[in-house]
């Protein structure tokens, strides 16, 4: 069985960052597309393709100031969730991830990252500081 869910992030503020996220997690974004879902689909200005030919796409819009996505979830497959995580909790590391890269740019600083086989990720930012 397969339904529409909309998700509303107040932690996500800017869609070109989420779109990034999207792209480190490997599915390709397009903008003003519709989405690939058991419903009707419907146009999103940014569309996460899934990289499963099969798959399911997520639509995002900005709404009221917040980010919301919208996509179909199914009970028999469980390929977006390994992907995005649970809860959206991989996509919410990596738009962190990007944010935090984008700042240490602004900063003219550097940005490591290290990631250990459990999924943390290490992150290390070397700025030159003046007085």
């Amino acid at each position: 069985m397969s339904h529409a869910v909309r998700h509303s992030f107040s932690d996500f503020k800017d869609p070109i960052v989420l779109a990034r996220a999207f792209e480190r997690l490997g599915w390709k974004v397009e903008r003003d597309a519709k989405i690939r879902a058991w419903y009707q689909s419907k146009k999103f200005p940014y569309v996460a393709v899934n990289p499963n030919k099969n798959g399911y796409d997520w639509g995002f819009a900005i709404n009221n100031g917040k980010i919301e996505l919208e996509g179909d979830t199914s009970m028999m497959d469980e390929q977006v969730w390994k992907v995005l995580g649970r809860d959206f909790s991989h996509l919410k590391q990596a738009y962190s991830l990007e944010a935090l890269s984008d700042w240490s740019k602004v900063n003219n600083g550097t940005m490591i990252e290290t990631k250990a086989a459990n999924g943390i990720v290490e992150v290390e930012i070397e700025m030159e500081t003046f007085a």
